[in-house]
C-alpha cells in the first residue's frame, strides 16, 4: 500500500505539476507583454517578500503532519481531531502575525525596490501581496491530514485546477484592461475558493470532530520542541532561499530582478517537480522508519537518491542547455542571461534539488531541533557571500553566494543527522557519495552543452527540439554507463514501469 500510493501521488504530481507550469508561461508572457518587464521584477520581488514571511508558520504543519502519521495508521480519530484543532488554532496565529509583519514591511519599500518608472501605486500593490498570503493561511490546515495520509494528489488536483482558473482570468484581465490591481486581487479570491474546496473534501472523507478535547500535554511538547528546531530552519529558508531577489533589487535594480524572474519560473518548474515528487514520498518514508532496520533505511534511501540525483542531472542539463533557446522562442533574445550566469544559477539549481531525499529522510525521522543552528550559519554566509560577489561579478555573485551557503547543510548536517544519525553510516561514505555523483553531474552537464553546440539550426522551435533532446540523451547515457549494473539503476527501472502501468491502469488500457 505505501508502494501504490507513493506511485499514485508521484504520478499525478508529475501530469498535474506539467499542465500547471505550461499555464504559469503562457500567463507570465502576457505580463510581460502587457505591462514589461518592471512590472514583472515587481511581481516576482513581492512575492518574494511575502514567501519570506512564511517563517511566522515556523515549522507547525512538519510537525504536526509528523505526529499525525501513528494517529492515522492506527485510525484513532481522536487523536487526530485533537491535532487538527491545535494545527486550526495555530495557523490562525500565524495568519495574524504574518499580517503584521508584512505591514512593517511598509516603510522599507523605497529602499527595496529602489528607482523605476511603474505607474501603479506601489504600497496599494504591496498591501494586495499581504492580504494574498494572510488568507492563503485561512482553512489550509486541513490539507495537512490528506499529506499524512499520502493524499497528495487530492491537493494536487485541487491546485492545478485553482490554477488553471487564476491564469486563465488573469491573462483576461490583462488582455481586457491591463488592470494590475485586478490582477492581483483575482489571486486573493481563488485563493480563498481553493481552501473552501480543500476543506469541504476533508470534511466528506474524515471524522473531524470540532469538539474534539485538548491535546496531550506530551505531544503538545514534542510538537513545540520540533517547532523550536524548525524555527531556526524557517529562519534559514527565510534568509537564504528568500533574500536573493532583494539583494538583485537593491544593488542591481527592479530589471535585473525581472530578467531573472523569467529563469526563476523555469527553476521553480523544476522545484515544483522535486517538491512533489519529495512530498508524495515522505509520508511513505515516515511509514518505512516506523516499521524496518536501519539496513533496510539506507537501502530504501540508496534507491530514492539514485532516483532523485538521476533526475536532477538530466533537469539541470536541460536547465543549461536549452533554457537560451526555450527563453528566446517564449519572450525573446532579449531576456538572455550570459553563459558565466547561467552557469552559476545552474550550480545554484543543483544543489537545491539534491536536497530532497536528504530533507526527505529528515523530515520522516522527525530531526526537526538537533541540527537547529546549521540554517542560521547557512543564511550568514549567503548573505555576506552573496553582497561581496554581487559587487565583482553582478548577478552571478548572488547565485554563487547561495551555492556557497548550501556547503552548510552538504558538508555538516546530511552528514552527521541523516548519513550517520538514521543510517548509522560513516562521513567517509557520505563524501564519497556525494563527490562522485557531483562528478557525474557536472560531466553530464558539460558534456551536453558542448554536443548542443555542434548542432545549429534556422528554425528557434527545432534547435529547442534539439538542445532539450541532447541534453536529455547525453546524461541519461553517461547514467546508464555507470549505474547499468547496480541495484539503484534496476530499482529505477523497476519504478518506471510501476509508474507507466499505473498511467495505463488510470487510462483503462491493458
Amino acid at each position: 500500500m505505501r508502494t501504490k500510493n507513493s506511485l499514485i501521488n508521484i504520478v499525478v504530481s508529475i501530469i498535474l505539476g506539467f499542465i500547471a507550469t505550461i499555464v504559469s508561461f503562457i500567463a507570465q508572457k502576457f505580463l510581460v507583454d502587457t505591462l514589461g518587464l518592471e512590472y514583472l521584477g515587481l511581481n516576482a520581488l513581492f512575492m518574494n517578500i511575502i514567501t519570506m514571511l512564511s517563517v511566522v508558520e515556523l515549522g507547525l504543519g512538519a510537525a504536526v503532519v509528523y505526529h499525525l502519521y501513528g494517529p492515522i495508521k492506527e485510525r484513532n480519530t481522536n487523536k487526530i481531531s485533537s491535532l487538527m484543532l491545535f494545527y486550526k488554532k495555530g495557523y490562525r496565529v500565524v495568519a495574524f502575525v504574518v499580517f503584521l509583519l508584512g505591514l512593517a514591511v511598509f516603510p522599507f519599500l523605497p529602499i527595496i525596490v529602489g528607482e523605476n518608472s511603474i505607474h501603479a501605486n506601489i504600497p496599494v500593490v504591496y498591501f494586495l501581496f499581504i492580504i494574498s498570503v494572510t488568507v492563503s493561511y485561512l482553512l489550509t490546515y486541513k490539507r495537512s491530514i490528506l499529506y499524512a495520509d499520502q493524499k497528495n494528489y487530492i491537493v494536487s488536483a485541487v491546485h492545478l485546477g485553482a490554477i488553471v482558473v487564476l491564469n486563465g482570468l488573469q491573462i483576461g484581465v490583462l488582455v481586457a484592461t491591463q488592470n494590475y490591481y485586478l490582477f492581483l486581487a483575482l489571486k486573493i479570491i481563488i485563493t480563498i475558493l481553493e481552501n473552501i474546496v480543500i476543506s469541504a473534501i476533508v470534511d466528506r472523507r474524515y471524522k473531524i470532530s470540532s469538539n474534539a478535547a485538548r491535546l496531550d500535554a506530551v505531544t503538545k511538547a514534542d510538537i513545540f520542541t520540533k517547532i523550536k528546531g524548525l524555527l531556526h530552519h524557517k529562519i534559514g529558508d527565510f534568509l537564504v532561499l528568500g533574500s536573493t531577489n532583494i539583494i538583485i533589487s537593491v544593488f542591481l535594480g527592479i530589471k535585473a530582478v525581472g530578467l531573472y524572474s523569467n529563469y526563476l519560473l523555469i527553476q521553480t518548474a523544476l522545484s515544483l517537480l522535486f517538491s512533489q515528487l519529495s512530498t508524495a514520498l515522505t509520508a511513505s518514508i515516515g511509514n518505512l522508519l516506523l516499521e524496518d532496520s536501519k539496513k533496510e533505511h539506507y537501502l530504501v534511501f540508496l534507491k530514492l537518491q539514485f532516483a532523485m540525483h538521476s533526475l536532477a542531472v538530466i533537469c539541470v542539463s536541460v536547465f543549461f542547455t536549452a533554457s537560451a533557446s526555450f527563453i528566446t522562442l517564449w519572450i525573446g533574445a532579449d531576456y538572455l542571461f550570459s553563459v558565466g550566469v547561467l552557469a552559476a544559477l545552474t550550480l545554484n539549481i543543483y544543489l537545491i534539488l539534491i536536497r530532497s531525499t536528504f530533507n526527505n529522510f529528515k523530515s520522516a525521522a522527525g530531526i526537526f531541533y538537533e541540527d537547529r543552528f546549521v540554517p542560521l550559519f547557512e543564511s550568514v554566509i549567503n548573505i555576506v557571500a552573496s553582497i561581496l560577489l554581487v559587487h565583482f561579478m553582478g548577478i552571478a555573485g548572488a547565485f554563487l553566494g547561495t551555492a556557497l551557503s548550501s556547503l552548510a547543510l552538504h558538508a555538516y548536517s546530511y552528514p552527521k543527522y541523516v548519513y550517520k544519525g538514521v543510517f548509522g553510516r560513516t562521513y567517509r561514505e557520505y563524501v564519497g557519495h556525494v563527490i562522485q555523483n557531483f562528478m557525474i553531474a557536472l560531466g553530464g552537464v558539460v558534456a551536453a552543452y558542448f554536443a548542443s553546440t555542434l548542432v545549429n539550426v534556422e528554425s528557434i522551435l527545432l534547435q529547442l527540439i534539439s538542445d532539450i533532446t541532447i541534453a536529455i540523451i547525453v546524461p541519461s547515457l553517461i547514467l546508464w554507463i555507470i549505474y547499468r549494473k547496480s541495484d539503484e539503476y534496476r530499482y529505477f527501472n523497476y519504478l518506471l514501469s510501476k509508474i507507466i502501468k499505473t498511467i495505463l491502469r488510470k487510462l483503462r488500457i491493458k
